[in-house]
C-alpha cells in the first residue's frame, strides 16, 4: 500500500511539473513573439563570418563549460539508472526516498537538457536559419538590484528594454553606446557589441 501511494505521488508530481513547464514555455514564446513585433526594422544577416560571431557572442559559455555540463547530465542519468535498480530490488521496503532522489536528479537533467537544446537550436539558426540585425543606439542603461541590467533602445512605437550581460555595458560605452541588435527566428533577441565598430552603415 505504501508503495502504491509513493507511485501515485511520484506520477502526480511529474504530471504537474510537465504541465507547468509546458504552460510557462507556451506563455514565454507568446511574449517573445509579441516583443519581436515591436523591434525596429532589421536586415538579414548573410555573411558567414558575422553569423559565427553572433553565435559565439550569444552562446557565451566556452567548450569546457559545455563539456562539464554534458558530464553532469550523463552522471545524473547514471544516478537515476542506479536508483531505478534500487527501486526494483527494494520494492517491498518502501520507495518514497528513492522516488524523490530519482525525481531530484531527473529535474536537474531536465534543466540541463533544456539548456543544451537551446545551445543546439541557436547554433542551427546561426548556421542556416533566419538571423536579422540592426545597428542601434543604447539610450540608457537600466540597473536593478536583482537580475541582469537592461539596455534601452528605440522600438517601432515605444522604447524597448533588452537584457544585457552583467559586463556588457563597458564595450558598448567604448563604442559610443552603439550596439548590434540581433534577432533569431525563434524569437530570441540580444544586444551585442558591434563586430566592426567603425561600420555604421545601419545607423539611423
Amino acid at each position: 500500500m505504501e508503495n502504491l501511494k509513493a507511485i501515485i505521488v511520484f506520477l502526480l508530481f511529474w504530471s504537474i511539473a510537465i504541465w507547468c513547464v509546458r504552460v510557462v514555455k507556451r506563455k514565454h514564446k507568446k511574449q517573445i513573439m509579441k516583443f519581436s513585433e515591436e523591434l525596429p526594422e532589421m536586415e538579414l544577416v548573410t555573411d558567414e563570418e558575422e553569423r559565427k560571431y553572433i553565435y559565439q557572442s550569444i552562446n557565451g559559455s566556452g567548450k569546457f563549460l559545455t563539456i562539464l555540463i554534458v558530464f553532469v547530465f550523463l552522471f545524473n542519468l547514471w544516478i537515476m539508472a542506479d536508483e531505478m535498480k534500487i527501486i526494483w530490488k527494494q520494492w517491498m521496503n518502501g520507495l518514497e526516498l528513492d522516488f524523490w532522489t530519482f525525481s531530484g536528479f531527473g529535474i536537474m537533467d531536465w534543466i540541463i537538457a533544456e539548456y543544451l537544446s537551446t545551445k543546439i537550436e541557436r547554433k542551427r539558426i546561426c548556421e542556416s536559419g533566419v538571423v536579422k540585425k540592426k545597428i542601434v543606439h543604447i539610450k540608457s542603461y537600466e540597473k536593478f538590484d536583482y537580475g541582469w541590467p537592461e539596455g534601452v533602445i528605440d522600438g517601432k512605437e515605444r522604447e524597448l528594454r533588452i537584457d544585457l550581460s552583467p559586463d556588457a555595458e563597458k564595450p558598448f560605452k567604448r563604442d559610443g553606446d552603439m550596439a548590434m541588435l540581433v534577432w533569431l527566428e525563434n524569437g530570441e533577441n540580444s544586444l551585442l557589441p558591434r563586430m566592426k565598430p567603425k561600420d555604421e552603415s545601419n545607423k539611423k
